[in-house]
């Protein structure tokens, strides 16, 4: 679960050495500083991740397992209203970035992270840098916590403009049951127009703690939370490169570090308790009130809140089997809440891939950019270079992204097979990833087969509503251009 800084930036240096040539031809202005500060989002060495969702996900807890720190503010009610970036500072502080362009630096709370209270209007405010003194921001990613979608505050375009702007996506997703088809829907049409797609986002089934009847054991409630993500997956296709439970209280006391060892002593103390209530972990109020009265009632109620009744029935099962040391407790709820799964596929989904999902994102800036620039000599010179850009098949991945919404909105109908192939097109790296074929298949075989997929969308294309045909045409042209790139080496 190591995260590797990105060391890989040929692109992302290349389409710099455009932005900044661009920029030095342009008069002051704002085109001049908008096309300068693509370059300089091209100049960091990290990815940035947004985490995204519905009002009250979990999303801002998930960032604090993910920060391990709790930097993020979190609370029953919607409390984040500005977004929010979390980097490496030898102090805490907070960077406030204004609309006017101005910003001022703040102190941050206690310990580090966002203030209770802001210098300025909510609406006056851009977004927040978020320094920390945190060895684990010093690494590959900024995550960004946003405001959640649906808030009372009417924050929804704001949030999406948040999750458009980063380079990739962690998308909190609804709590199972009613609504849940609904609220995936509401993303996929919040989504358009942006380069969001299996490329670059992996789902989060959060809260799934909350899943099962009090008497479930863990293993029976991840078994059922797997069976949520997979119906989900099922509604969103090729929208999410994949989606992962995680228990989000869990994860975010097992990465930080306000689980210590009186709470250790206190789980070993109620482990040891003969005999052990029956119903002692089926509800809050039970926990509470029939834990052994050597463990403090304050103490009781502080291990509920850092590990709720699933992170109590992990923990004090693995008492039970003979853990004594916290780390090692710590590490077992790690891998019990899922971060440890959701860090790994971060790592093969986004880190592997992070020079092209930087890169297509600046992409996506200028772009807006030069849709509402005034005319001039340097913007065309540009505007040219991004066509080249684009045309390279690691960065079709905004074309791809429209294909996957029509295809998950039903505009353009595929079968399994279709969709499972445009899946791969949009989420895997290698040709032969990108093609399902096993890793190190020889050119020949990757030709062959990228023949046929060309094959069989060539085919679609007279039978797909006419407005569903450039969709078609871009994929069976991708696989065409796999196949001549095979056949080539």
């Amino acid at each position: 679960m190591t995260q590797t800084a990105v060391t890989r930036t040929v692109l992302a240096d290349a389409l710099r050495a455009d932005c900044e040539a661009c920029a030095a031809a342009l008069p002051p202005g704002a085109v001049r500083t908008a096309v300068a500060a693509v370059a300089e989002r091209l100049a960091e060495p990290v990815l940035r991740v947004a985490v995204g969702g519905r009002l009250n996900a979990g999303k801002s807890t998930l960032v604090n397992a993910l920060l391990g720190q709790r930097l993020a503010p979190t609370h029953r009610d919607e409390c984040t209203m500005v977004s929010a970036a979390f980097v490496f500072g030898y102090a805490n502080q907070v960077l406030v970035h204004l609309r006017d362009g101005r910003t001022q630096t703040v102190a941050g709370r206690p310990g580090g992270g966002v203030p209770d209270r802001l210098p300025h209007p909510r609406e006056d405010i851009d977004h927040l840098t978020v320094l920390a003194v945190n060895r684990r921001l010093d690494s590959a990613y900024v995550f960004v916590d946003t405001p959640g979608r649906d808030a009372l505050s009417g924050l929804d375009d704001y949030a999406m403009r948040s999750v458009a702007d980063a380079d990739a996506l962690i998308l909190v997703m609804p709590r199972p049951g009613e609504g849940e088809k609904q609220a995936l829907e509401e993303y996929v049409a919040a989504v358009a127009g942006t380069h969001l797609s299996a490329s670059n986002v992996i789902g989060v089934l959060s809260r799934i703690d909350e899943l099962g009847e009090g008497d479930e054991s863990p293993a029976q409630v991840r078994a059922q939370a797997v069976r949520v993500a997979d119906r989900a997956m099922r509604h969103l296709g090729p929208m999410v490169a994949e989606i992962v439970p995680v228990a989000g209280l869990v994860a975010q006391t097992a990465r930080g570090a306000d689980f210590t060892e009186r709470h250790m002593l206190a789980l070993r103390q109620i482990a040891a308790a003969d005999p052990r209530p029956p119903a002692l972990l089926y509800a809050p109020d039970f926990f509470l009130d029939q834990a052994p009265a050597s463990v403090p009632r304050p103490v009781r109620e502080e291990l509920l809140a850092l590990l709720g009744l699933f992170g109590l029935r992990v923990a004090l099962a693995e008492v039970d089997a003979g853990t004594t040391d916290t780390e090692a407790l710590l590490a077992a709820l790690a891998a019990a809440s899922g971060v440890d799964r959701l860090l790994d596929a971060a790592a093969a989904r986004f880190l592997a891939r992070a020079d092209p999902l930087r890169t297509n994102s600046a992409l996506s800036r200028l772009e807006a950019v030069l849709a509402t620039a005034a005319p001039a000599p340097a913007l065309s010179e540009l505007a040219a270079r991004v066509r080249e850009w684009r045309r390279r098949p690691e960065l079709r991945t905004a074309e791809l992204a429209a294909v996957a919404r029509a295809a998950q909105q039903g505009v353009l109908p595929l079968d399994d097979d279709a969709t499972a192939g445009l899946h791969l097109l949009l989420s895997a790296d290698s040709a032969a990833d990108r093609l399902g074929l096993a890793a190190g298949a020889p050119p020949q075989e990757v030709a062959a087969e990228a023949h046929r997929r060309a094959l069989l969308w060539r085919a679609m294309e007279g039978d797909v509503p006419r407005r569903s045909r450039p969709h078609v045409v871009l994929v069976r042209e991708m696989y065409e251009q796999l196949h001549r790139q095979s056949a080539q080496t």
